[in-house]
């Protein structure tokens, strides 16, 4: 089998992974081919998304049509923040190609909508600022490296850092930036392998306490309210993580999802229902109850998504890689409730990870907790295409929930194989069989 053959069969296997996508979305016309990295809306007619070659685009009918918009700048747009449908900012790593010079962050302003941008250069040389967010017209915030925030009370005319608790972690750079109300906010970020971050303020910015989660990013953060807060990491080792508090930061749950994956961007449509992007995973997670849960969904043409963004209980978007834009509206889609279909508590054969794969690929699997903890008989098979058993990694009692298995293939051949769960309740008769497919690669 020639090495094309093998990365077509892995691209449908992908994409067969689930036998249902998000319905919710429907993918639109995009005025883009480059990746979008930012969406906004300041009413569900008046928005703007953004991304690579300093591109943003604005629509005034609810996306029906794009206007580009001319930002003088052509390199990524790494943020953007619009107060209401005049006032918005948004901020470019600026870069002399036949220089090599790297001066550092131009920062773009409107003040009509986007009609007209102004750009300057942050005052600091080689400062990198990855996030934006606007208190009011004057009060403003920056977050990036190497130092972690900056704020303005003049409407950026001058800088001031801000306090931080240990100047230890003053380097790691922030990605996002979201406030409750005009005092007590949050921010994320950090370095990948160093540590994951939050920061929390309660003096519009001034001041940030910072508390370590883990060991990767925090890349997201949806504020349930002034005290409880969902931030979104993971990476493609050990996957996509959630960690929660209720009592402003002090202290922190941490809940693996169960799927290898970085998560992006999270937003909620309604108090129950959130929506997680995972960016080149191409899935969603979604939640029905608040955040407890989350169940895992194909993206639609599994899009790779990299920032979701709902501007109220009936309409929201998302946008990612080659200029992707998908809508989500009530009132022309028929929207499907998979609230108990991929949650994490029911039977479910994840896609092993990574795939293809050599020499080991770990395969993830639940068992639903209304089986009796210490009666339930499960068995992992690994056959060839031909059916043929080659391997079993688990034949044993197990207790209900997630579980993952390191499989280490030992003098296989090239080609595709196959990996069965089979789960037996000792006494109710219960049983439940899943197959996936593999490929190994020499």
């Amino acid at each position: 089998m020639t090495m094309n053959c093998i990365l077509c069969l892995f691209t449908v296997l992908i994409l067969g992974e689930f036998n249902t996508a998000a319905a919710d979305w429907i993918k639109q016309p995009s005025p883009a081919t480059s990746d979008l990295n930012n969406v906004t809306f300041v009413n569900p007619s008046t928005g703007w998304i953004s991304g690579d070659s300093g591109k943003i685009y604005k629509t005034t009918n609810s996306g029906q049509s794009w206007n580009l918009q001319l930002t003088g700048v052509k390199t990524n747009i790494v943020d953007m923040f619009f107060l209401n449908e005049r006032i918005g900012w948004a901020l470019a790593w600026f870069f002399k190609w036949d220089s090599l010079f790297f001066p550092g962050t131009r920062i773009l302003t409107t003040t009509n909508g986007g009609i007209n941008w102004n750009g300057v250069m942050f005052p600091d040389t080689g400062a990198y600022k990855a996030s934006v967010y606007l208190l009011d017209s004057m009060r403003v915030l920056l977050g990036g490296i190497p130092y972690f925030m900056h704020y303005s009370t003049n409407g950026g005319n001058t800088w001031m850092q801000s306090n931080s608790d240990s100047s230890v972690i003053n380097n790691f750079p922030i990605f996002a930036i979201k406030f409750f109300n005009n005092t007590s906010g949050y921010a994320c970020g950090g370095i990948r392998d160093l540590g994951g971050l939050i920061w929390t303020t309660t003096n519009s910015g001034v001041t940030w306490h910072p508390r370590f989660l883990g060991p990767d990013p925090i890349n997201d953060v949806y504020l349930v309210s002034a005290d409880s807060v969902i931030a979104i990491c993971g990476d493609f080792k050990f996957g996509a993580n959630i960690f929660t508090t209720s009592d402003f930061g002090m202290n922190w749950h941490e809940t693996n999802l169960g799927y290898f994956g970085i998560c992006q961007s999270i937003d909620f449509r309604t108090p129950s229902e959130g929506w997680i992007t995972l960016g080149y995973g191409q899935r969603f997670f979604k939640s029905t109850d608040g955040g407890r849960r989350w169940g895992l969904l194909e993206t639609p043409d599994s899009s790779a998504l990299f920032d979701i963004h709902f501007v109220n209980d009936t309409l929201g978007w998302a946008v990612g890689a080659n200029g992707t834009i998908l809508k989500f509206d009530t009132t022309i889609s028929s929207v499907v409730n998979y609230a108990n279909q991929y949650e994490t508590d029911a039977f479910q054969l994840y896609q092993n990870f990574p795939n293809p794969f050599n020499p080991s690929t770990v395969i993830t699997y639940s068992i639903p907790y209304y089986l009796e903890s210490g009666k339930v008989h499960v068995k992992l098979k690994i056959a060839d295409i031909t059916g043929r058993i080659i391997s079993v990694p688990v034949d044993e009692f197990q207790n209900p929930g997630l579980h993952k298995v390191n499989y280490y293939a030992s003098g296989l051949s090239s080609g595709i194989y196959f990996y069965t769960i089979e789960i037996a309740h000792q006494f109710s008769g219960t049983r439940l069989v899943k197959t996936g497919k593999m490929i190994y690669i020499q």
